[in-house]
């Protein structure tokens, strides 16, 4: 998995989705060239979206562009979770991604019994989205190596710390490693060994 991913905005108007202009929105990327979509992250405000808000902004997406998919699944219900993930299995996504359980710092315990638990809902790639400046806890390239260790199937991280060592120590666990920070976007893919990024401003970036 590589290339160049939109950290997609989901626009509402009058409290409802706007479908509108979330079609005209994905539609414009696709023909600008991006390689696919990352919905319900931050630029989606995606752990405040209802279970429905969700399914009806996958309906849409899915319905404009044939590009790939990574949904980003957390929420604050486990269950929610769950649906989360069937409905990234429903709508064709290529993998899947979440931070790390916030606001009651985890351990390393319940790091591992959280992406374990995870892994065990889907087949599909699990992405670790490290974003410590928002979570408060910052997921390290020795945590995934020991979550690689005991086990735990994790293909990747989008890592939005905007530091070059730790993505290029990810890069050396052998996983798959997308750079989420805008600022390092160049270096992260030039010289951190990164695959490619998740940006709110991908056609700035496109490829030749």
């Amino acid at each position: 998995m590589e290339g160049i991913f939109v950290a997609l905005a989901i626009p509402f108007k009058n409290g409802k989705l706007d479908e509108e202009s979330l079609a005209r929105h994905v539609d414009s990327l696709t023909k600008a060239g991006v390689d696919g979509f990352y919905p319900f992250g931050t630029t989606s405000q995606g752990p405040y979206l209802t279970l429905e808000e969700r399914r009806e902004a996958l309906e849409v997406i899915s319905r404009n562009t044939n590009r790939q998919l990574m949904v980003h699944v957390f929420s604050f219900d486990w269950q929610d979770v769950a649906e989360t993930v069937r409905l990234a299995e429903r709508y064709g996504a290529v993998a899947i991604s979440s931070i790390p359980p916030i606001y009651y710092r985890p351990d390393y315990e319940t790091l591992r019994r959280y992406y374990e638990k995870l892994s065990q809902l889907t087949k599909l790639p699990i992405f670790i989205y490290n974003i410590p400046q928002n979570t408060g806890f910052n997921v390290t390239p020795d945590l995934i190596a020991r979550l690689l260790s005991d086990g735990v199937k994790i293909a990747g991280v989008k890592d939005s710390t905007g530091d070059i060592t730790q993505i290029m120590g990810h890069v050396r666990l052998g996983i798959t490693v997308l750079n989420g920070a805008d600022s390092t976007i160049l270096p992260a893919l030039m010289v951190g060994g990164a695959k490619g990024c998740i940006s709110r401003w991908p056609t700035c970036f496109r490829r030749s």
